[in-house]
């Protein structure tokens, strides 16, 4: 009878200690509305998904899209760009009148929700980044870039919640030991882009797109792009009929 209940407390603690494993690989993601996200503490409580638009794993580039549209495509061209006529005629997000067709104009420097592809396709309060918070991204976390994400052969940044002051806006391609993947992060695929029905850089760059027109180059919108000399923590900007990857964002 001892030997059993013996071995029966042993059998608990195992179970225990597995299910305390488990928790502890978790602990990093939260979950709204069956999107995970993660919160590195942020100044302006912005909460980053933990996977792009379209993906189904953190190592996964997801769909990409024309800047304002809200679906895949295989041919990313201004002749079939939603916002765009021949003749470079904008019909919305133009603020000169010289892009826009019939002279049109408008005052939308940020997607609506409508064309917002995190807003449209996640629902709720998702939505892209701004380069505002981009930059936030880029200061206050330290950045990891690995060839070789969990194990599936993808090169990106692993973000981390910085744990000292010293680390933030810290970029490197050697992890330090005082970080590990059960903390806080998010991981960032190079995910490439596209232009027309090429494919270019994947692997090799992360673009991502943010919600806002480059106002004095309607014709563009304002992207970050990364590789493995550092990120532009200011964002670039690019074609809006050009394909990138989308990660989405919400305030907590």
């Amino acid at each position: 009878m001892t030997k059993k209940i013996f071995i029966s407390s042993i059998l608990m603690m195992l179970i225990v200690a597995l299910l305390f494993l488990q928790c502890s690989e978790k602990q990093r993601v939260n979950k709204i509305a069956e999107h995970d996200f993660v919160d590195f503490g942020l100044p302006s409580g912005t909460l980053w998904a933990v996977c792009n638009v379209g993906a189904n794993n953190e190592w996964e580039s997801g769909d990409y899209f024309a800047w304002g549209e809200i679906f895949a495509k295989t041919d990313y061209d201004r002749t079939n760009y939603k916002f765009f006529e021949p003749y470079r005629q904008l019909t919305k997000y133009c603020s000169n009148p010289a892009e826009g067709k019939n002279a049109y104009t408008d005052t939308f420097a940020i997607l609506q929700p409508a064309d917002d592809a995190a807003s449209a396709i996640w629902g709720g309060k998702w939505q892209m980044p701004n380069t505002e918070q981009w930059h936030e991204l880029a200061v206050n976390c330290y950045w990891v870039w690995v060839e070789n994400y969990a194990d599936a052969l993808v090169c990106g940044f692993v973000v981390f919640k910085a744990k000292s002051d010293a680390d933030k806006g810290k970029i490197t391609k050697t992890k330090s030991d005082d970080y590990n993947y059960s903390d806080v992060h998010v991981f960032l695929p190079a995910a490439g882009y596209h232009y027309g029905e090429n494919f270019y850089d994947g692997n090799l760059r992360g673009y991502y797109w943010t919600n806002q027109l480059c106002i004095q180059f309607p014709l563009s919108a304002y992207n970050i792009v990364f590789d493995t000399t550092g990120i532009l923590p200011d964002c670039d900007y690019g074609s809006r009929d050009d394909g990138l990857a989308v990660r989405a964002i919400r305030l907590r």
